[in-house]
């Protein structure tokens, strides 16, 4: 059972981009820093919707998909400023593409504060997103 306050740091990566391999990756710590779960998927191959910022928006929701049953206060990091704002409605979001994940997101009815990080602060997660698109087939 996972505790009531956690902190998630997400990440995607496109190579190339775009229109490569994009992976979506999320890491959930604990409030004392111990990892409780991670993953990283291809969340698009190969089309003109394969970007870094697709597979940013995927990492959110794979996170969401994985905490579906949970309750508790969820604090989301990310390197994104894209990312960041647009889920915080600060920015506009044009991109259909992006716009359907977003709405996703915000479908998934699970409450989150999300925070921008220096890609420095994100090192598992962006570590898990680019070994996927450049592991060797």
């Amino acid at each position: 059972m996972l505790p009531a306050n956690l902190i998630a740091f997400v990440d995607g990566s496109c190579n190339p981009n775009p229109g490569g391999i994009a992976v979506s990756a999320f890491v959930i710590y604990d409030e004392s820093d111990t990892i409780l779960a991670q993953d990283s998927q291809i969340t698009q191959q190969n089309t003109p919707q394969a970007t870094s910022n697709y597979a940013e928006y995927a990492a959110v929701l794979l996170l969401l998909k994985h905490l579906k049953d949970w309750q508790g206060h969820l604090i989301i990091k990310s390197d994104s400023k894209l990312l960041v704002h647009q889920l915080r409605n600060e920015w506009q979001c044009k991109s259909p593409h992006l716009i359907q994940l977003r709405n996703a997101i915000w479908d998934m009815n699970i409450p989150f504060e999300i925070l921008w990080i220096p890609r420095k602060q994100n090192q598992i997660a962006d570590k898990l997103s680019k070994n996927a698109t450049t592991a060797p087939e």
